[in-house]
């Protein structure tokens, strides 16, 4: 009877020692699996943030430069409107930027949800350079700084989305 409980007791031993070690090793191999499970959507969530932080960035170059000309054009009171045009000018420009980041945005946003049709359209590379020129000048005109540009006539094809 001794030798049997012996053994018995030997037999508990090593299975709770089997058990203990199978689960120490589940509970590793579980925590892997996890952690490479999670690495794409941590990626992910890791580039949503940068998008974010970038689109705010876009979006905050237009609204300074609207926020200048509106305190030049609030600074000149006894100016007209006629007057104040090449500043109300630069103000439309900007918000004209701003509607087009916002479509951008909703661009990107069909894109993902995969209801975009691509269609290559003409770009011109001049008008890209001067409008982005141009938004500034206001700003480095109230700095006394002079913005000259020299371009020649070209164009390139961007995709843009439809549909």
């Amino acid at each position: 009877m001794d030798h049997d409980q012996d053994t018995l007791y030997l037999l508990l031993i090593t299975l709770s020692a089997v058990g203990l070690f199978y689960l120490v090793l589940a509970y590793f191999s579980g925590r892997f699996l996890a952690v490479r499970a999670l690495k794409p959507i941590m990626e992910s969530w890791q580039k949503q943030k940068e998008f974010v932080a970038d689109a705010s960035h876009e979006l905050r170059t237009p609204l300074a430069v609207i926020q200048t000309n509106l305190e030049l054009v609030r600074g000149n009171s006894d100016e007209t409107v006629a007057n104040q045009m090449k500043w109300l000018d630069y103000i439309n420009l900007e918000t004209q930027r701003l509607a087009r980041l916002v479509n951008d945005l909703l661009f990107l946003a069909r894109a993902d949800s995969e209801e975009l049709l691509l269609e290559a359209k003409e770009l011109s590379l001049v008008e890209v350079v001067e409008d982005t020129v141009g938004s500034f000048r206001p700003l480095a005109e109230q700095n006394g700084i002079a913005i000259n540009v020299t371009t020649m006539k070209t164009s390139m094809f961007w995709e843009t989305g439809t549909g």
